[in-house]
This record gives C-alpha cells, structure tokens and sequence, in this order.
C-alpha cells in the first residue's frame, strides 16, 4: 500500500483518493443523514447505515426501512458497498442474551440475511459494544461465553451468505474496541478464528481519554504518551489485534470527525507541551468537527479562531485547542493528525481507514 492511496483535501477533514485495494468505511448514522446530503460517496469505498436494533426476541428494528433501497442504489452509483451496521454504543444491550437462546438467535440470524436479501444490501457491520464486558451500563454480558458465541454467529451468518448470494460475495465486518475481544480474564491474546468468516475489523481507536478520567487529555492519540491518561492508542490498538492473530489487511484503524471538551483547572497555555492537567468536571460537551469550524473555534483547517488557540502534541499526534479565557479545552482530529494516521495505516500495511461518521465533517 502506498502513502499515496489517500489524500487529504483542504477544507475538509477527510477527502480521499482510493485505490483498489484500500478500503475507507464510513458510518452514516440514520438520525442525521441529512447533514451528510453533500457527501461526495465515491470517496468511500463501504458505507454502513447505523444502526439496526437487536431486540430481546431476536428481531431487528431498523428506522432507515423506509429509504434504504434508494440509498443503497445511490451508493451503488458511485461504487460503494452499502452495509447495515447493527448495534452500537447504545444498543448492544441484548447481543449476549440473544446468542445465548437458540430462538432468539435463530430469528437474529434470519432477519440479517433477510436484511441484505430484501434491500440489495452488500453485507452487515456488527456493533457489539462489548463482547465479554459492559459498554454502556446494564447491558447483558457474559465473559466466559459471548466472544465464542459471536465467533459462532458470523461463521453461521458466513455460511449463510455464502449458500445464498454466492461465496464471497457479501460482507461481514466487525467493530472492535482498542482491544481485542474479552474472555474472562480480560482481552484474549488469540482471536484469529474471526479472521476466516470476517472481512474488515473496524477499530475505534478513540474515546481514550475523556471527562470520565481525571485529566485532560487526547480523545483519539496515534501514540499514547507513557505515564499519562490512558495507555491506549491507535497504535497499541493495531499491534494488540495483530498480535492475537488478525491480519492487518484485515484491519481498518479508526478516524474521528469529533472529540470532547471540558473544563481545565489551570491555564493550559502556561506549558503547552503538557496535554494533561487536571479538570473540574465540566463536561462542555462533544464538538464534530463541523462543529469546530461553524461556531467559531476554528477558522481554517489548522487554524484556531477568536479567543481559542491551536497546539499540536508531538507525541500523541494529535491537536487540541485552549481558551484562556474559559478554560475551556477541546481535544479533537484535524487535516495533520488524520494525514499522520493515514500514513501509519499505510507504512503498517492496514486494509484501510473507518471514519465514525460521515456526517460531522466539514465542506
């Protein structure tokens, strides 16, 4: 894979050139696909609508029903698989008990064949946020037996695919955390039984540090700084799915189009170098990108606005800007950390990039 296979475009985050081999997945979330309306899709090589909704018999709720032929065929016009991603941060809560009950697993499995057969759909993302341990509080989970159960379940769904539409020719991809899957005692060191039945591993490699933590500090970091916030990073994130045994052409790193904000308790500009002080506790909410750029943050692609001011962490990689005035610190991606990424990806040989989401960029 060459450095070359993306380029980044002033004026928006990511606007890219692909090659045959390189895929770009994008999510598009359903609630806010109109702020997507002037996406140019060409520039995606896999869009997946999210999210699809597990419920506790199995059945899966979808609000897209209604328009997901017609935005399969628009996507279709420019090349680029559709997908379906089922899940997510806020509704993965029945996954576990739904694999664990041949019923309910039966009717799940059933209605995302039936998905991609009745709308043309080029495959389905599965967004289980988490396999062997809790995301968002109260979901089910079961450590011992939900990363066999998952494995079990796309190697059916494979089975399935492959028997119906013709082998190979639709597509299964997973979301992963920073880690790889959990069994009891925490990530497994192999999963490499995944690699046959799925395609892509998109890997969200953000929501690191954030206002849950006792310091500021980078959402997204390409490398993590030693001894400070979270030791995880785009970087520890690849080489921890490798290492259990995924293929890194099978491998998409994750981009964010946003980051987080709140309050620091010191004036960050007094040592710039230092990413990571202590907060109050204010939380000033998530900030997309477009968001940034709209509302006076950010005047250009790297270029603070106003009373706001831009550093670059040599370290993680990543920018964040400061108002001395508020005390208000925004971590978050621009056009320099996601080149960096972009060439990381390249030089380590991954299948490509995952951009959550398509809506929060900027044009």
């Amino acid at each position: 894979m060459r450095v070359t296979a993306i380029a980044l475009a002033a004026g928006t985050l990511f606007c890219a050139v692909v090659q045959a081999d390189l895929a770009v997945f994008g999510y598009l979330p359903t609630w806010n696909r109109d702020a997507a309306a002037k996406v140019d899709y060409s520039k995606y090589t896999h869009v997946a609508l999210a999210f699809g909704v597990p419920k506790a018999d199995g059945s899966l709720k979808f609000d897209g029903t209604s328009y997901l032929s017609s935005v399969v065929s628009q996507l279709h016009s420019t090349k680029t698989k559709a997908l379906v991603s089922v899940g997510g941060w806020t509704d993965s809560n029945h996954f576990s008990t739904i694999l664990k009950s041949p019923s309910a697993r039966s009717t799940f499995l059933n209605a995302l064949v039936n998905l991609v057969k009745d709308h043309g759909i080029d495959g389905i993302d599965i967004d289980w946020e988490y396999p062997g341990h809790e995301g968002n509080p109260g979901n089910a989970i079961d450590p011992q037996n939900d990363t066999k159960n998952l494995l079990a379940l796309v190697k059916d769904l494979r089975a399935q695919f492959d028997s119906r539409f013709g082998k190979g020719s639709k597509l299964i991809t997973l979301a992963g955390s920073t880690a790889p899957f959990w069994g009891p005692k925490g990530p497994l060191s192999d999963v490499k039984d995944f690699a046959g039945p799925v395609d892509f591993f998109n890997l969200m490699n953000y929501e690191i540090n954030g206002s849950w933590q006792p310091t500021t500090g980078p959402n997204a970091p390409l490398y993590f700084e030693t001894n400070k916030g979270s030791q995880a990073s785009f970087d520890s994130s690849v080489r921890a799915w490798t290492k259990a045994g995924i293929p890194s052409k099978k491998l998409l790193g994750g981009l964010a189009f946003y980051g987080h904000g709140y309050k620091a308790s010191v004036d960050m500009t007094s040592n710039p170098k230092n990413q990571y002080v202590a907060h109050t506790g204010d939380a000033v909410g998530d900030w997309t990108y477009v968001s940034l750029r709209r509302n006076g943050i950010l005047s250009g692609p790297t270029t603070a606005a106003g009373d706001w001011v831009r550093y670059y962490d040599s370290t993680t990689r990543t920018p964040w800007v400061f108002n001395k005035k508020t005390k208000v610190y925004v971590t978050y991606d621009d056009t320099q950390s996601l080149k960096e990424k972009r060439d990381y990806s390249a030089n380590n040989n991954l299948g490509g990039v995952m951009v959550w989401s398509i809506d929060q960029d900027y044009d």
